[in-house]
């Protein structure tokens, strides 16, 4: 229809006979689910003229995006294959097969084919969202331009919601664009992500354990410690919590052991191993289905800890959380309270430290990348202005409505631990990239803070026992709940940089 009209609906009124009137809420919804939807149209469609001619992948956060972006590139008229998950083995053996031996085409795919795949020689890359991390986009990258002579090609897709009259302060932030930003200033400064030495990786030791144990029939549990974890890549794990871990698959009959002592395969562990599937290490990203009233609204992609009372954001809603289902990759919930809700979508992934510093380095700057489109640029200013506004570079407590934003500028370990530590404390926050949303005052925010920061910090452990959705690994379903809090404070929390950050803002707030 015609812009204009609908950029005033969406502004919050129209003029109807003269009279001014207020746009009914259930139909802004409407409007700004078909604005993404049109967004991710005008995606493919700049996509499929860009990629015409060449072989190029399309790098997607979710399965959804993915099946959205395809459906759209076919009715262009380009050739595409989809890469997931979800997608059977067979058709993505036929579409590595026919991307590998074809001259143009395109793939539409999540992190399946980031590393590992052979589809031979690629000539341009797309990334639509902002990439996972800095590490992942470079892998991403390296699989264009490996021919003599050829560059590597890039293109970058981002969408952002337009603004509205109810806003929340942090909408006119654009944070997608400017985490993206962030990332490419990174890569080009050839920064990335250090491994997670922190993290226990029980999932994959459980692997190797029983490996080892097919490998040569049986094995002993000090030879067993020995070889994987004393001397080996596992050094984390103690002796006690490795005798667990042992106790764990001998109670779910996946390991047995004989009167000598020695350890070896149960039914349920010989079923495991004797599968080709056993030998990946490495699962891709769930997607919660999401269910109000005994109706599925959808699926979501889900990176943080969840806990019931938080709030997540589907569909330009707020949906308040009752119960997750892990086994069930399931989050029954209802209709949270009303009001703008942000479209940029909830989480943001395993954000690095150095990423949220990045960022808050873009807003701070005056110059836009060379690389940015005149739209980017124009969103750029926009996001600049709103940091300056809400005065960003001197607070971190802003409130917005009825409820106080929470900016650390910490990455997704610190700020998990510390939106854990404030639903230990009987406060749940909802999830956003690089900030909480707390249902209460600024004044009450910073009192629940002081207290929190006066305190010793809280056992990593402990924090991780309020998450509903810890096992996030391809093994994980085999360890017990203890040992999945342990697992995933290791690798997903980082409390003393959370209470670093705190009592160094109580210093700045008392002065």
């Amino acid at each position: 229809g015609n812009p204009d009209a609908i950029l005033t609906w969406l502004t919050g009124s129209s003029q109807r006979d003269g009279v001014v009137v207020d746009p009914p809420k259930k139909a802004v919804e409407r409007h700004l689910q078909v604005i993404h939807r049109d967004g991710l149209v005008s995606i493919a469609n700049a996509a499929s003229r860009k990629a015409r001619g060449s072989k190029s992948l399309f790098f997607c956060q979710s399965r959804a995006t993915s099946e959205a972006v395809a459906e759209q590139m076919r009715r262009e008229g380009t050739e595409v294959f989809v890469h997931h998950s979800a997608v059977s083995k067979e058709e993505r053996q036929f579409a590595e097969e026919q991307f590998h031996s074809g001259s143009d085409a395109c793939i539409v795919c999540t992190s399946t084919l980031e590393l590992g795949i052979d589809v031979g020689s690629v000539h341009s890359i797309a990334q639509i969202g902002p990439p996972p991390s800095v590490a992942s986009l470079r892998q991403r990258l390296g699989r264009s331009g490996r021919r003599e002579g050829e560059a590597a090609i890039l293109r970058m897709y981002v969408t952002e919601p337009p603004t509205m009259g109810d806003d929340r302060a942090d909408v006119a932030l654009r944070l997608k664009l400017v985490q993206s930003i962030a990332m490419v200033d990174l890569l080009l400064d050839r920064w990335y992500e250090p491994p997670g030495e922190q993290a226990l990786h029980l999932s994959t030791l459980v692997q190797q354990t029983l490996s080892m144990i097919a490998q040569h029939g049986g094995a002993r549990a000090d030879q067993l410690f020995s070889v994987l974890c004393a001397h080996g890549p596992f050094r984390r794990v103690t002796p006690a919590l490795f005798g667990q871990l042992l106790r764990c698959l001998g109670a779910g009959d996946v390991l047995h052991q004989s009167s000598d002592g020695t350890l070896m395969l149960g039914p349920i562990g010989e079923r495991l191993t004797g599968h080709y599937s056993f030998y990946a290490a490495f699962a891709t990203q769930d997607e919660y289905r999401l269910v109000c009233g005994g109706s599925s609204l959808g699926t979501l992609p889900i990176t943080y800890a969840v806990v019931p009372g938080m709030h997540l954001v589907f569909a330009g809603k707020r949906w308040k959380v009752l119960a997750v289902e892990q086994s069930e990759k399931r989050i029954t919930v209802e209709a949270g309270p009303a009001g703008s809700a942000p479209s940029f979508g909830t989480g943001g992934g395993g954000l690095h430290t150095r990423v949220v510093q990045q960022m808050r380095t873009v807003y701070e700057r005056d110059d836009a990348p060379g690389y940015l489109d005149a739209r980017a640029k124009t969103l750029l200013v926009q996001g600049r202005r709103q940091y300056a506004a809400l005065k960003l570079a001197d607070r971190a407590l802003v409130p917005s409505g009825e409820d106080t934003l929470l900016f650390p500028w910490l990455g997704s370990r610190a700020l998990d631990a510390l939106a854990l530590a404030l639903a230990h404390a009987g406060i749940t926050a909802e999830r956003y990239p690089i900030h909480l949303s707390v249902p209460t005052s600024a004044a009450d925010l910073s009192a629940r803070l002081r207290t929190l920061a006066r305190r010793d910090p809280p056992d990593a452990a402990v924090l991780a026992d309020l998450a509903q959705n810890k096992a996030t690994e391809k093994h994980h379903r085999l360890l017990s709940d203890d040992l999945l809090s342990a697992d995933y404070a290791s690798s997903h929390l980082d409390v003393a940089e959370a209470w670093e950050w705190l009592r160094a803002w109580l210093k700045t707030s008392a002065s």
